[in-house]
């Protein structure tokens, strides 16, 4: 790997792990120059790093030459969660009951703590485990860019609902007869509610920019 590579592989890095971590908003420019500084590098490999996260639907340019935190509206935001519903629907097709009840296995012992960032990585982690179920790398890395791209509306959601706990462990509940049919009513009810106050998310998101 040459060092441009290398240079680019790392501060692409570096953005998206600030970006997962809830360092940015929805709409916020993104400190090109402050990046560099960071990183140790010029600009041209934290605009090509950006123009990757752009490919992602992570980032947005500007007609300036810069770049801000992608701000979905409110029918980019609807088709977005049943896009998401829809993979996850679809993976559980080809999952066999032992699989999932598998998946759901690995999920259970999550630490799911009352801040925003851990209640999101672990919905991440719960989705992610459905398409690892199905067996097929690309739902996988489907659910997976998904995630991403849904990842400050649902800090968003914090702000919403109050019992997102509570809904992330109905994915995993003890006791159910039919763990397959748990999930796949678990998931439908879970984007549903998200479809039904896009129109609330969108406002809150809006609010940060």
């Amino acid at each position: 790997m040459g060092l441009d590579t290398a240079t680019h592989q790392r501060i692409y890095r570096a953005i998206k792990e600030d970006y997962l971590a809830g360092v940015f908003y929805p709409g916020a420019r993104i400190p090109i120059p402050a990046i560099a500084r960071r990183s140790d590098s010029s600009v041209t490999p934290v605009r090509e790093a950006l123009y990757r996260l752009v490919g992602e639907g992570l980032v947005e340019a500007d007609p300036d030459g810069g770049f801000r935190i992608a701000l979905p509206d409110f029918n980019a935001l609807a088709n977005l969660y049943a896009w998401s519903g829809h993979q996850l629907l679809s993976a559980l097709h080809l999952t066999s009951r032992s699989a999932i009840k598998a998946a759901m296995a690995r999920i259970r012992s999550l630490d799911i703590g009352p801040d925003p960032i851990s209640i999101v990585t672990a919905t991440s982690a719960t989705f992610e485990a459905i398409a690892w179920a199905s067996g097929n790398s690309e739902y996988l890395d489907s659910i997976r860019r998904t995630n991403e791209r849904l990842h400050y509306s649902r800090l968003a959601e914090v702000g919403l609902f109050g019992d997102l706990e509570r809904e992330l462990r109905t994915f995993v509940r003890n006791g159910t007869i039919d763990v397959k049919m748990n999930v796949r009513r678990r998931v439908t009810a879970y984007h549903r509610r998200r479809v039904e106050h896009v129109a609330q998310l969108c406002a809150l998101l809006q609010g940060t920019a």
